[in-house]
């Protein structure tokens, strides 16, 4: 689509991202706020290459979890849920419209994720499914949908 090449090349031609040429455009849509991301580094893995994440329709928190936590995380979902992968991991607040930008050791050492999210309870007892960043006080909503708009770009031309 038009908007998206757009999109993809104002990043690109900006002078505020150090990227390179495209590799890879995957668009990934949720119908359910129960959606997540199992741990994974991306398959590809150069040195100079970078991912920029663009999170539409809902906010939701990716967590890089680090090298040596990949054996001995915890598998069991109600701890990841309550507890993320190891005591370790960074969690990245991304808000609807936001973009996540990442390159070296967060791309090729780390692990990235999405916890499943949990469920509480609001204020006037409607139930809401939500995440958390940085510790379980810190909500924020899950929309009912999510799109998200993955962009692997090459190293950038010396």
């Amino acid at each position: 689509p038009e908007g998206l090449r757009g999109l993809v090349l104002s990043l690109v031609d900006s002078p505020l991202y150090e990227v390179g040429p495209v590799r890879d455009v995957t668009i990934n849509k949720c119908t359910s706020s129960l959606f997540k991301e199992e741990p994974h580094a991306e398959p590809e893995r150069r040195e100079d290459d970078s991912v920029a994440l663009i999170n539409l329709l809902s906010s939701v928190v990716v967590t890089f979890t680090p090298p040596p936590d990949f054996q001995h995380r915890r598998r069991e979902a109600l701890q990841v849920a309550l507890r993320s992968w190891s005591d370790d991991d960074v969690d990245a607040l991304l808000r609807h419209r936001s973009m996540l930008l990442f390159s070296g050791a967060s791309r090729h050492a780390w692990q990235h994720a999405v916890r499943t999210g949990v469920q509480v309870e609001l204020t006037g007892g409607e139930a809401a499914i939500c995440d958390w960043w940085g510790a379980t006080k810190n909500l924020v909503r899950r929309s009912p949908e999510r799109l998200s708009i993955s962009i692997a770009f090459g190293p950038k031309p010396k």
